[in-house]
């Protein structure tokens, strides 16, 4: 099946197969608030963000939120995924 025509869920499932993190759709619901993450992330080279209504400095740079966001839709796993969670206190379970 071509990348293209897979849902976002699909990607995910295929992208967590082996790793140690479930493939559930909760675990998804939280992974999607990390791609809005680096969705902002992406959109400009500022220093800072809005995060749920606060101002927070950015985590990840721009070319890194792009390197994530083609990693998930390419669906390929990278640490940086866990990482980042981790740092924005988003539970990937």
């Amino acid at each position: 099946m071509e990348m293209s025509k897979l849902t976002d869920y699909d990607k995910f499932i295929l992208m967590t197969q082996g790793k140690r993190m479930g493939s559930t759709m909760a675990a998804f619901y939280e992974f999607r608030n990390l791609l809005t993450l680096l969705e902002v992330c992406s959109k400009s080279d500022a220093q800072t963000i809005s995060w749920k209504d606060k101002i927070i400095d950015k985590p990840v740079n721009r070319s890194e939120a792009n390197q994530l966001l083609d990693s998930f839709n390419r669906a390929k796993w990278n640490s940086k995924f866990v990482t980042l969670a981790h740092q924005m206190g988003i539970i990937l379970r």
